[in-house]
């Protein structure tokens, strides 16, 4: 997957999230190259699309849930991964800053949202 691809489909999922992108942070794979000092075509592979939010209980999540499906995101509950949703043919997944939310979390996702960085994907912004 090159740093092209990748910026490709962030932005499509960044257009796709509508006004519910600025809750959103991209992290994982497709953004290795955001970050790297020196660019690179060749990035490690990737499938999907990650984004953490910041959550505190599943309620919240559930809220959230709706207003996904609402923009057109669709819950893929055939691989068994209960944050995975597809839009347009892209695998997104996304992760709730806090364990109480769904039951699983990384450490790192507080840290993550909390000193994101905001980068110019050149139609737009994201954290």
């Amino acid at each position: 997957m090159s740093h092209q691809e990748n910026i490709t489909r962030i932005r499509a999922v960044n257009y796709a999230l509508g006004n519910l992108k600025e809750a959103v942070v991209f992290v994982g794979g497709a953004t290795v190259s955001l970050y790297a000092e020196r660019r690179t075509e060749d990035v490690r592979p990737t499938d999907d699309i990650d984004v953490i939010i910041e959550l505190w209980a599943y309620k919240d999540y559930s809220v959230i849930d709706e207003r996904l499906r609402n923009l057109g995101f669709v819950n893929d509950q055939e691989s068994g991964v209960i944050c995975r949703y597809t839009i347009n043919g892209i695998i997104v997944d996304v992760m709730p800053t806090s364990k109480e939310t769904l039951g699983f979390s990384n450490r790192w996702y507080p840290a993550g949202f909390a000193n994101s960085i905001v980068h110019d994907i050149g139609e737009d912004k994201i954290r």
